[in-house]
């Protein structure tokens, strides 16, 4: 191989560019993780139903067992 064949040393003004395209990159990279995250996790779809019916059902549900006073103070 002959001193031609090979390419150049890279000079300091060359680190520029290159700095930027890593930027760009990780920041792709962490776009799409954030995409990736909201459509697993806070999509509609996985969205609970939040209509007058559903929250009467979550809040006014009726609870298992009457309240009573406590059989062991009596």
């Amino acid at each position: 191989m002959s001193s031609t064949d090979q390419e150049p040393e890279p000079s300091l003004s060359d680190w520029r560019p290159w700095l930027r395209g890593r930027i760009v990159g990780l920041f792709v990279v962490k776009l799409l993780a954030l995409c990736a995250l909201w459509w697993l996790f806070f999509s509609p779809a996985h969205r609970p139903a939040a209509d007058a019916e559903a929250l009467a059902a979550r809040w006014f549900a009726p609870t298992g067992t009457p309240v009573t006073g406590n059989p062991a103070h009596d």
